[in-house]
C-alpha cells in the first residue's frame, strides 16, 4: 500500500528481500526531527537513513553522526541511539526486519558511501506520485545493496543446523504458531536435549528465549507499522491475553505496548 499526502509518501509492504523483510519505506521533504531517544527501547529493525540535504543526525555511544547527501546510515537492530535535527532536511528512510534465524547482525551504526547508482535509484522514486511497483522494486534493491555491505554473520554449513534453521523460519515470521520445544524435536526426529544443544549453536540462546524474543520483535513490528488492536496482537502471538502480553513486553522493552505505539519509537 502506498500512502501519499502532499509530497510525503511511504509504503507498508511485507516484501521479501532475503534474509530481510521490507517493512516501511518513505520520503519526508523538509522534515524536522524532534529529539527522540531510542536508548530505552531498542527496536528490532534495520533502519536505513539518507538525507538529500544536511540538518539531521544520530548520536550513538556519545558520537554524533551527521546525515548528509554522500553517506547513508544503517542503524542495526537493537542499537541504542538518539536522533535529532539542527535544521529541516529532505529525508529518505527504510525499515526492514531481519527474520532468518541463522543470521545475526551485531548492534551498531554503519556509515556507507552513497554512490552514483544509489543516487540514481533514489532520484527515480523521488518524483511526483511514483508508481507503487517502482517504489517497491527500488526500495527492495536498496535494502539488498545495503545488506551486501553490512557485517552479517552467516550460519555455518552444518547439515543439522541448516535443517533447524529451515524448521524455525516459519516461526520467525509467525511466532504465534510455535508448537513447543518437545513437539519441534519430534518433528525433526531429535531428542529434546539434542535440539536444545543445536539451538544454542544456531541462535545463541535457548528455544524458550528465542521464541520469546521473536514474539516481542513481531509485536514491535505490528505496533510500529500497523493499527491492529493490542489485545488481538497478544492472541496472534500466542499469549493468553493482553495482560500477559503487556507484562512480557514491558519486561523486554522497558515500557508497555500502548506506550511503545503512542510514542512512535519505531520512526
Amino acid at each position: 500500500m502506498v500512502l501519499q499526502l502532499s509530497q510525503d509518501w511511504w509504503i507498508h509492504r511485507d516484501l521479501q528481500v532475503p534474509p530481510m523483510r521490507l517493512l516501511l519505506a518513505g520520503w519526508r521533504p523538509g522534515m524536522l526531527w524532534e529529539s527522540r531517544d531510542q536508548n530505552a527501547a531498542c527496536d528490532p529493525f534495520l533502519r536505513i537513513y539518507w538525507n538529500r540535504t544536511a540538518g539531521g543526525g544520530v548520536v550513538h555511544e556519545g558520537r554524533r553522526i551527521a546525515l548528509r547527501p554522500d553517506r547513508l546510515l544503517a542503524i542495526l537492530p537493537e542499537t541504542p541511539h538518539r536522533r535529532s535535527s539542527t535544521a529541516s532536511a529532505d529525508h529518505f528512510f527504510i525499515h526492514a526486519a531481519f527474520d532468518s534465524p541463522g543470521w545475526r547482525l551485531p548492534p551498531g551504526v554503519v556509515e556507507l558511501p552513497v554512490d552514483r547508482w544509489f543516487r540514481s535509484a533514489i532520484d527515480q522514486i523521488l518524483i511526483a506520485a511514483p508508481p507503487q511497483h517502482l517504489i517497491e522494486r527500488v526500495a527492495s534493491a536498496l535494502v539488498a545493496t545495503t545488506l551486501c555491505q553490512l557485517p552479517l554473520a552467516e550460519p555455518g554449513r552444518d547439515a543439522d543446523l541448516s535443517l533447524l534453521s529451515a524448521a524455525l523460519a516459519p516461526f520467525a515470521r509467525h511466532p504465534g504458531g510455535w508448537p513447543g520445544t518437545t513437539a519441534l524435536a519430534q518433528r525433526l526426529g531429535w531428542a529434546e536435549r539434542s535440539l536444545n544443544r543445536r539451538f544454542h549453536q544456531l541462535c545463541g540462546q535457548s528455544p524458550r528465549a528465542w521464541i520469546g524474543s521473536r514474539r516481542i520483535d513481531a509485536a514491535c513490528d505490528q505496533l510500529a507499522h500497523g493499527q491492529t488492536p493490542i489485545a488481538e496482537i497478544a492472541i496472534r502471538l500466542g499469549y493468553g491475553d493482553r495482560f500477559h502480553f503487556s507484562k512480557a513486553f514491558r519486561s523486554a522493552r522497558g515500557l508497555g505496548p500502548a506506550g511503545y505505539r503512542r510514542l512512535g519509537l519505531a520512526r
